[in-house]
């Protein structure tokens, strides 16, 4: 689907993809997304299932963040776009970039309790 995509994009002809949401690829080209009031894609932006059943007994802690975690579908597009603009072998420094240009997002997602 990238590949039709970037084709078509650089022919600049029109195309209709199917992509997940988030996707990098929002971010870095130009697209409009059709609407889907039906939700026959999903819904957007949701962890459905980790682990197993027993996960929230054994891991109490990180359960307990993982329901109150929460990234807009534009940061996290952002931030895949920038982990794929780096290339392979270079996530972590996308990353640290990405967190450099949106000062206060990791204390947001993971404060510190003291």
């Amino acid at each position: 689907m990238i590949l039709e995509l970037q084709r078509s994009l650089r022919k600049r002809e029109p195309v209709a993809v199917v992509l997940r949401t988030p996707h990098w690829a929002y971010s870095k080209y130009e697209l409009t997304k059709l609407k889907d009031p039906k939700k026959l894609w999903g819904e957007v932006n949701e962890i459905r299932s980790l682990g197993h059943r027993s996960f929230p007994a054994k891991f109490p802690e990180f359960h307990g963040w993982l329901k109150d975690w929460h990234m807009s579908e534009e940061q996290l597009g952002d931030l895949e776009a920038a982990i794929q603009d780096e290339g392979t072998g270079h996530e972590e420094a996308a990353v640290e970039k990405w967190i450099a240009r949106n000062p206060g997002v990791v204390d947001k997602m993971a404060p510190l309790s003291r």
